[in-house]
């Protein structure tokens, strides 16, 4: 059976409910659409335990759950299904009556549950998650060089450019909101991009410093300290721009990045915060560690990390690289293409998505999950394998 080695459920209080369902408009510069809002609701299945938690429907189809179960990866969730909006909410609002405090990657509507029924205060978790305020909770000598960016401020740009990012307090990721400026120009459009998209006055100019390797480094933060959960190898397809994560023994984390990391848990800790954060770290090709974005929330790879220990050993695979793939298959088409692969152990499913719950603008079926390799390339060429059988 694949479970997690350390299960979220064990790093959260025991009146913490997952309730992920939040508003497009939370999630505009995340580069998500109206359906990512209901289908964000099927992170992290399978390793939060027990925990109540509230869901979309085509995320946990009798189907679906039967599949992840089958694969080894069983839901024992109790588990609150809506389908439209309102329903989520009533069943928050329910959860709430029984004692119990709502927790998600994302900040829920504004101003619709009080602040004692949330495991992060909205206004805490904005303020953890500015990049703005990173200083804040990361040694300088963790830091690449920044500063904010003012209205007209034309500033030399030094060797190798800057990163320009939005530096206010909505959730971002995948580096929607990071602009690489190697030059005048680029940096010009970086500003016109970002003034289109009405956030220009957030923005932190940070040194483009060059990095061998970058991960997201995971922690939970619990009543008796921040407790290290693994790290994740970030794959980029261009500077700033993820396209998925690697988890490769022949790359580990370092010791002193696992510190560090606790380090930055302890004094959220010390503000108030409880649950599961991650933190993209570079090496600099001096040897120095740069933290580069707090991420105060259950992250991308965060379920990634906690599996990859059980999933390489059940399968005598010693790497694993995330996937997330859109089919033109029926969902119950796509899993009956996916068994055989999960049947030789190098394939674990973490979401399953069935779009006839969520309207004729969906795919018909979507998967997550990570695919295992003896090594890197092996993990690579599987990834080739299940984007050619869906």
């Amino acid at each position: 059976m694949l479970n997690p080695l350390i299960p979220i459920n064990a790093l959260l209080p025991d009146d913490a409910a997952f309730m992920p369902r939040t508003v497009l408009a939370h999630l505009r510069w995340l580069g998500m659409n109206a359906l990512n809002v209901e289908t964000i609701t099927g992170h992290a299945l399978g390793v939060i335990g027990q925990r109540p938690s509230v869901r979309h429907q085509a995320c946990v189809t009798d189907e679906i759950l039967t599949f992840l179960k089958d694969a080894g990866l069983p839901v024992g969730e109790d588990i609150r299904v809506y389908r439209v909006a309102e329903e989520a909410e009533q069943h928050a609002d329910a959860l709430i009556a029984e004692g119990y405090r709502l927790f998600g990657p994302y900040p829920l509507r504004e101003s619709r549950f009080p602040d004692a029924a949330q495991l992060v205060p909205a206004g805490l978790w904005r303020s953890l998650n500015s990049k703005a305020k990173l200083g804040d909770l990361v040694p300088l000598r963790h830091l690449a060089a920044r500063q904010l960016w003012r209205e007209d401020d034309s500033p030399d740009l030094p060797i190798g450019g800057i990163y320009l990012k939005y530096a206010g307090t909505e959730p971002t990721g995948v580096g929607h909101c990071v602009r690489y400026c190697p030059d005048k120009d680029s940096f010009v459009s970086a500003i016109d991009w970002f003034r289109s998209e009405g956030c220009a006055d957030q923005l932190v100019m940070e040194e483009a410093i060059d990095t061998d390797i970058t991960w997201c480094a995971n922690i939970a933060v619990t009543e008796t300290g921040a407790h290290y959960l693994g790290a994740a190898e970030q794959l980029l397809e261009a500077p700033g721009q993820q396209s998925g994560s690697m988890i490769d023994p022949d790359f580990p984390f370092p010791e002193e990045g696992k510190d560090l990391v606790v380090q930055i848990g302890e004094t959220a800790r010390a503000r108030g915060f409880r649950g599961i954060a991650g933190f993209d770290i570079g090496r600099s090709r001096d040897g120095r560690l740069i933290v580069f974005d707090p991420n105060f929330r259950i992250n991308a790879c965060t379920s990634q990390v906690l599996l990859h220990p059980a999933a390489s050993q059940r399968a005598g695979l010693g790497a694993s690289q995330s996937f997330h793939v859109a089919s033109t298959l029926s969902a119950d088409a796509l899993m009956d293409r996916l068994a055989p692969a999960i049947a030789d152990g190098w394939l674990v499913p973490t979401r399953v998505i069935d779009g006839r719950w969520l309207g004729d603008e969906a795919p018909p079926a979507a998967c997550t999950g990570i695919v295992l390799g003896g090594t890197r390339a092996d993990a690579q060429a599987n990834l080739a394998r299940v984007k050619s059988l869906v």
